[in-house]
């Protein structure tokens, strides 16, 4: 069991080692699937009131059916469930690689889609569809690293050989698809104050700002041969991975210490931080954006699990470092947050961590009285003059 969980933790490193073009673009299978979109991601989770409600109520659910024994139900996961099922009867039809499948990798996914048929078609059991998910991303990835030639397929095998010498044994689908769920996974999974959501769905910056305020965490799977994350060419199993990393991280901080220890904490700081902003910079779409992307990384990105990713506005080295978290991000972001200028990403920095520094120190308060908004302008023209040289410094070094 030990070489099978070593052998799929390389298969994952494998991929994160790969050239950094844009082979995604250049590797696509010969019929590409589908997706079924989920219009709660764009509609009901990015509402304040209803998506409060919505997951207010879900936690209860869960509660009251675990007092009963019964395993938690949740609509959430319906579309997820259809884009499983969906997937794995794309690849078992030919669909997704020029070769045949084998015997054994077909008895797997055969074996897939019996168990989620077994899964509520209208409220999918959660942990199951959890861990039918990472089952998935688990077969499929191997499915990618022996069909698809292209994908240096003599570097991983050097790879492997090197790590596990004298040992190595290609691993069979029927192996994979039986072994126990990822022990993080499964912690993870079994927290009673969070929610996982595993799916297809492409999200974006706004996506995750818009939904940033509940403890929801999404799972990525992908219908790719190679999926881009954090501007690495990952494999599908290391894409769901990248997932789990992050909402182990940001669970720990992110409604249970401060500065984001409360739901109400994260939606006053991010009306306060938009509403604001639109005043202050009478609605410039460079420096939105860079606000949008300063609460992204402060709600999802985490280096540790003791606090989110935040500029100190008294703290040069602090102020420094989060700026260049800022132009690693947008580097890897959509065309349009690459395209503003430096200057405009340093106004919105700096602002950013004006308006956090009256934040907490103020109660954490949604919206500022004139006097309050007067000395916050103050302050950020103070550090804009103060640290712009700096910073500029930094862009043209990056």
């Amino acid at each position: 069991m030990e070489k099978f969980i070593k052998i799929a933790a390389m298969l994952t490193v494998f991929f994160i080692s790969l050239a950094r073009a844009d082979i995604q673009e250049q590797l696509k299978p010969p019929v590409e699937y589908e997706i079924i979109h989920d219009p709660d991601i764009k509609g009901i989770y990015q509402n304040e009131k209803e998506s409060l409600s919505w997951f207010d109520n879900e936690l209860e659910e869960r509660k009251s059916a675990e007092i009963d024994g019964k395993p938690y139900k949740t609509k959430a996961l319906k579309i997820t469930l259809q884009n499983l099922k969906g997937f794995t009867q794309h690849i078992l039809d030919g669909k997704q690689f020029r070769e045949e499948l084998k015997n054994d990798e077909r008895n797997a996914y055969n074996q897939l889609q019996s168990d989620l048929g077994k899964v509520d078609t209208n409220q999918p059991e959660y942990l199951e569809t959890i861990k039918l998910s990472e089952k998935l991303a688990l077969l499929y990835n191997l499915s990618v690293i022996r069909h698809v030639d292209e994908i240096q397929r003599l570097n991983y095998l050097t790879l492997l050989s090197r790590t596990l010498p004298g040992e190595y044994e290609q691993p069979s689908y029927t192996a994979l698809y039986n072994m126990p769920p990822s022990l993080g996974l499964m912690e993870l999974a079994e927290q009673t104050d969070i929610l996982l959501l595993p799916g297809f769905e492409p999200l974006s910056i706004s996506d995750f700002v818009g939904f940033c305020h509940l403890r929801l965490y999404p799972l990525g799977l992908t219908s790719s041969y190679i999926a881009k994350a954090d501007g690495e060419n990952q494999s599908p199993y290391a894409f769901f991975g990248h997932d789990e990393q992050h909402a182990t991280l940001t669970a720990q901080h992110k409604g249970l210490r401060e500065p984001f220890n409360t739901t109400k904490s994260i939606l006053n700081f991010k009306k306060l931080v938009f509403n604001e902003g639109r005043l202050f910079f009478k609605g410039d779409l460079n420096i939105m954006s860079i606000l949008k992307l300063s609460l992204f990384i402060t709600t999802h990105e985490a280096e540790d699990p003791e606090k989110p990713i935040l500029p100190d506005l008294h703290n040069q080295k602090s102020l420094e470092k989060y700026f260049r978290e800022i132009l690693f991000i947008r580097k890897y972001s959509a065309p349009e947050y690459r395209a503003i200028p430096n200057d405009d990403i340093i106004r919105a920095v700096v602002w950013f961590a004006a308006v956090y520094d009256f934040w907490q120190s103020n109660d954490k308060p949604a919206q500022m009285l004139k006097r309050e908004r007067l000395a916050v302008m103050q302050n950020f023209l103070i550090y804009y003059n103060l640290y712009n040289p700096l910073l500029k410094l930094q862009a043209d070094r990056y």
